[in-house]
């Protein structure tokens, strides 16, 4: 897939020749912009909406699933770290149960997106407003709700799961 991008830090439904994106077309070059400035490791609280839910998943085969939430994110925080609550099941399937905990994490988008080795933009077939960049092999991945119309769209959700392929 191309990437297509402007050079500015506003994302655009239109590429670099100018012409107008089909309007059903629109989510899926916004997220190809996004992408392309997650790689090159570039801001990208434009594409946020001014406040957004951020989700955490992390599933690991001895600890279990590590999950968390922050509703009503300021825009300008996806681009820095930032403090997050999350709960352990401590039910991996690989290892004996542990006890439920509940302990804060720093997220950092930039630094968990400096090891992935691809970035690849999937549209979910039933909702063009729901995409995927995959990195990291097929383990780790951000999912991304859209709102908006079409030189509107902002992301009001963002999501950062890693699954065990174990």
């Amino acid at each position: 897939m191309t990437t297509a991008t402007t050079g500015s830090d506003t994302p655009t439904s239109q590429t670099d020749n100018a012409e107008p994106v089909a309007q059903a077309n629109a989510p899926l070059v916004f997220l190809t912009d996004l992408s392309g400035r997650l790689e090159n490791g570039q801001a990208v609280s434009a594409f946020m909406a001014p406040e957004f839910t951020f989700v955490y998943h992390v599933d690991n085969r001895c600890d279990g699933n590590t999950d968390g939430v922050l509703d009503a994110l300021p825009a300008s925080r996806v681009d820095g770290p930032f403090r997050l609550e999350v709960t352990n099941d401590g039910d991996g399937w690989a290892c004996e149960r542990k006890p439920v905990s509940k302990f804060e994490i720093t997220f950092d988008l930039q630094k968990v997106l400096a090891d992935w080795d691809r970035f690849e933009v999937y549209q979910h077939e039933n909702d063009p407003y729901r995409e995927s960049i995959e990195g990291r092999g097929v383990s780790d991945y951000l999912v991304v709700q859209l709102a908006g119309e079409e030189d509107e769209l902002r992301i009001d959700r963002l999501e950062y799961r890693s699954e065990d392929p174990g």
